[in-house]
């Protein structure tokens, strides 16, 4: 009976982790959108350049980044596989 309900509670587990890194997610981009997008194509536009694809792309990559380290540390401390 014991070795059924821990199967059942690892199973139950599972949805954990992908729901974490979809709320760290969701929080960085909204972060990134109201605080520091402004501040990027600011420096983008300063140095002359346009805001194209690259630069866009490259704004989210670093918050992509940001959000595998913060979710790999905070899963990692929480004992979540």
């Amino acid at each position: 009976m014991d070795q059924v309900s821990h199967e059942k509670e690892a199973r139950n587990v599972k949805w954990r982790k992908p729901v974490i890194s979809v709320l760290i997610l969701s929080i960085a981009m909204a972060f990134y959108d109201i605080f520091f997008k402004g501040y990027w194509y600011g420096y983008i536009e300063g140095q002359g350049r346009p805001v194209g694809i690259g630069e866009v792309a490259s704004g989210y990559f670093l918050v992509g980044m940001f959000v595998l380290v913060v979710n790999y540390l905070l899963t990692r401390k929480m004992g979540v596989e």
